[in-house]
């Protein structure tokens, strides 16, 4: 797969409290069996702790958000755990 530069296609609004800013350390998954590609990302809480989410972009048209993930992937764990 040959990849090409398509500028800024997506930024996290803060409508989302754990979602709050930063779209960092982008990671794509291609999933051709369902036409997208999975764009992890870091993200930061209003309280600035990091999360994990994940966007869907339409595989065919790369400027097309499919999904936004509703909730943290990983929930934060207690103080001292690994999460």
């Amino acid at each position: 797969m040959k990849w090409e530069k398509n500028g800024h296609i997506f930024s996290v609004s803060g409508e989302r409290g754990w979602m709050n800013t930063h779209a960092q350390l982008p990671t794509p998954l291609i999933k051709k069996d369902e036409g997208v590609l999975r764009v992890y990302f870091s993200t930061r809480s209003k309280q600035s702790e990091s999360g994990t989410s994940f966007v869907d972009l339409d595989l065919d048209n790369i400027r097309r958000v499919i999904r936004v993930n509703e909730n943290p992937i990983l929930p934060l764990g207690s103080p001292g755990m690994f999460d």
